[in-house]
């Protein structure tokens, strides 16, 4: 159930990233808006008739391709690592983002075949300070809700989603978890092999 809800959670943080030319048009400056106009306009161009000859795999790589014109993916990554991420140098920190994000391209590039269409709601957002928000979120799939709960942070480059917190398990907890454990008895150039291997088995 654990892996099911951390694969969940990928879907929903690719929802998020996904790529459609109505991003361009979004109603409003406003976070959880914009948020609820991103993800529920992702979910029209995943499953709009125009987009079934692709393959899924190609979906996904239209999201990798723009992410960071949305939301920035890196700022979830380098939370997630904590402070291990100055124990690496410029080249091992850029090859580590990217295994990250092509691991989570290999292993659900098939996520949503024979995926009914999701429905999200969104609930009123809390403001926790001037600088921070929490937009929480109700997701119906293949017959199973999920609570997913999305946390933004004022930056310079704007609103950043910098934790999503799925049935009350953050992702940046979690796997902030499992770099200590690595980094305990590791080095950098280990976690690159470890992602690596991962990637090529499209294991998460």
């Amino acid at each position: 159930m654990y892996r099911v809800i951390l694969k969940k959670f990928w879907m929903v943080t690719l929802w998020v990233f996904y790529p459609i030319a109505a991003l361009s048009a979004a109603p409003s400056n406003s976070p959880d808006v914009k948020l609820e106009f991103v993800v529920k306009s992702a979910i029209d161009a995943f499953y709009s008739a125009e987009n079934d000859a692709l393959t899924i795999e190609d979906k996904y790589k239209k999201v990798v391709q723009v992410i960071e014109s949305n939301y920035d993916i890196t700022i979830l990554i380098r939370r997630a690592i904590g402070r291990n991420w100055s124990r690496m140098n410029s080249t091992q920190q850029g090859e580590i983002v990217a295994l990250i994000k092509e691991l989570v391209l290999r292993t659900y590039a098939d996520g949503f075949t024979g995926k009914a269409r999701p429905i999200v709601n969104f609930l009123e957002a809390v403001e926790v300070s001037d600088k921070r928000i929490e937009i929480p979120s109700v997701i119906n799939l293949d017959n199973q809700k999920f609570y997913v709960l999305y946390r933004l942070g004022l930056t310079r480059k704007g609103w950043q989603i910098y934790d999503i917190v799925v049935e009350g398990i953050s992702i940046v907890s979690n796997y902030r978890q499992q770099f200590e454990d690595h980094f305990r008895r590791g080095t950098s150039e280990e976690l690159i092999k470890k992602l690596e291997k991962m990637v090529k088995e499209g294991a998460l």
